[in-house]
């Protein structure tokens, strides 16, 4: 990463914020990633929030999650899943990571009217919906 960067939060398994971040900490760690999660960054005395970073071999991911199960304006959520894409692409490209993931946890049937917007999204950044 670039020396330009601080790091407030650190590798901590007990600064997991919510229930589904704590869900997704423990999927990256199942696939074999160590995790840093809740990190506070700042950058040139601009502070950046991003909810992992998590690192396995030489792959560095950013990492963004997004519990939707409340959702019920499916176009202003479609926006909102691009709105956050972009900022972890964003994030992603200034920590020099290799890539950038966005975990979205979703109701079935809003998952079912998703899938028509998939070719939409930001193509470097990896979505990964999790129904419940």
């Amino acid at each position: 990463m670039p020396n330009e960067f601080s790091f407030y939060s650190g590798f901590s398994n007990n600064n997991i914020g919510c229930e589904f971040e704590r869900e997704v900490f423990e999927l990256l760690i199942n696939e074999g990633y160590s995790v840093a999660s809740n990190l506070v960054i700042s950058h040139y005395n601009r502070r950046m929030e991003i909810d992992m970073m998590a690192f396995n071999n030489d792959q560095l991911i950013a990492i963004s999650c997004r519990n939707a199960l409340d959702v019920n304006c499916l176009m202003s959520f479609r926006l909102d899943i691009k709105h956050k894409a972009n900022k972890i692409e964003h994030r992603m490209r200034l920590l020099n990571a290799d890539s950038a993931r966005l975990y979205i946890k979703v109701t079935k049937e809003n998952y079912n009217r998703l899938v028509d917007f998939e070719g939409t999204w930001i193509k470097s950044v990896e979505i990964i919906f999790i129904t419940e």
